[in-house]
């Protein structure tokens, strides 16, 4: 497929959702828990349920209540870093951590075997290069 802004054909157009409409994200991008456990943190171990939201209550008084799985999935890392135990609790503070602050940059070396020669060419040097690189012209008959 050619490349390059002007230089796409229609029928280099082969790939697109209209011919794979099973490569559509139909369920939306993945779920971010960031601004919940934002919530979570301020609320200060307090929390308000709205009533609409609360199924059924016990007769020990606790209650059932509907929760938006990302608030849900939120409530447990939060729970599992305060207490779970040893390397659960420093996996789910860490995700907490990413999800807050993001990731730490990396520092990345990359070496090579070969040395890259580095060659000085004149313009008049590349322009014949380039020129040579050319495909060869077709006749229309």
């Amino acid at each position: 497929m050619p490349g390059g802004k002007g230089k796409i054909r229609p029928e280099d157009r082969t790939e697109g959702f209209e011919k794979h409409p099973e490569n559509i994200n139909r369920k939306g991008p993945p779920i971010s828990i960031r601004n919940q456990i934002r919530e979570i943190l301020a609320m200060d171990g307090k929390m308000h349920i709205k009533a609409e939201n609360i199924i059924s209550q016990n007769k020990d008084g606790s209650v059932h209540i509907l929760m938006p799985k990302k608030d849900m999935v939120a409530m447990k890392v939060m729970q599992l870093a305060m207490t779970g135990s040893g390397a659960t609790t420093i996996r789910a503070l860490q995700l907490i951590i990413e999800h807050l602050e993001g990731r730490p940059a990396q520092s990345v070396n990359v070496s090579m075997d070969q040395p890259i020669n580095q060659i000085e060419l004149t313009d008049e040097q590349v322009d014949k290069i380039l020129e040579e690189m050319k495909p060869p012209k077709i006749e229309k008959e």
